[in-house]
Formats: C-alpha cells, structure tokens, sequence
C-alpha cells in the first residue's frame, strides 16, 4: 500500500492532499516577501524550518505544515532481495522554497528572499538563524 500500514493511513494521506487543493489562497494586502520578512523581524530571527512552516501555513491555511509531518511518508530504503521498500515520515513541504534561501552558486540568480534592497541573511552570532536586513546592497 505504497508504505502505509493501514488502508486508514493511506486514506488520511489522500485526504490531506484533496483538501489542500481546495483551500483557497487569499491575497495578502502585502507582497509575500515582505509578510516573510515581517514575520522573521516578529521573531527577532527565525530558522529555516520556522520560515518555511510560515509560508506553508500562509499558502494552504494555519496548521497545514504540522497536518502534513503526521502524514506525509518518504521512501528511505530499497532492499533488492525483497524487491520492497521501507517508507518513513516526512514532511512533504521539507524542501518547500528552499530556493528562495539558496545563493545561487556561480552561475545562478540568488533566491528572491536573500536578495534585493531588504533580505534575509544568515547572521554570526544566531545558531543558523535568518535576520532581515533592510535597505541595502
């Protein structure tokens, strides 16, 4: 059952997914880098992890990151012997906007929130956490 155990864990699965497709997304009064960029500021910092539950929650409704960490399942292993696979939880928006917080390397565009006049940046000092910085570069 594509590593669910139960008929009832494949079914939540299929329900959480339909239902994201339904929520409706409301236009925010600000551009979505600045709501990101305000929320981090509320935070003071805020890690990777934090930012991404914030725009997982601001796309598909409050909640919706947490929902789908008790659902969500990945392959982790294929043993050919067998001919199976062994499946455990993970949050399907794990890698959600993960470019927006990528530098690009040599020959890419930095992602949208490390770049422009207000950003993001990884501060010395913070543990790994995102400050803003505003009106510069």
């Amino acid at each position: 059952m594509n590593g669910y155990k139960t008929q009832q864990e494949l079914e939540d699965f299929k329900e959480f997914y339909l239902n994201i497709k339904k929520i409706a997304k409301k236009p925010g009064d600000l551009p979505k880098k600045e709501q990101i960029l305000q929320f981090v500021e509320s935070q003071g910092s805020a890690t990777s992890t934090q930012i991404k539950r914030f725009i997982v929650d601001l796309n598909y409704g409050e909640g919706t990151f947490d929902r789908a960490s008790k659902v969500g399942r990945t392959i982790t292993n294929y043993n050919p012997t067998t001919r199976e696979y062994t499946y455990a939880k993970c949050n399907p928006f794990r890698g959600y906007y993960s470019t927006a917080l990528w530098n690009g390397g040599p020959y890419n565009k930095s992602g949208f929130l490390i770049s422009g006049t207000d950003y993001l940046v990884k501060a010395p000092g913070h543990n790994g956490k995102w400050s803003v910085v505003r009106g510069s570069k």
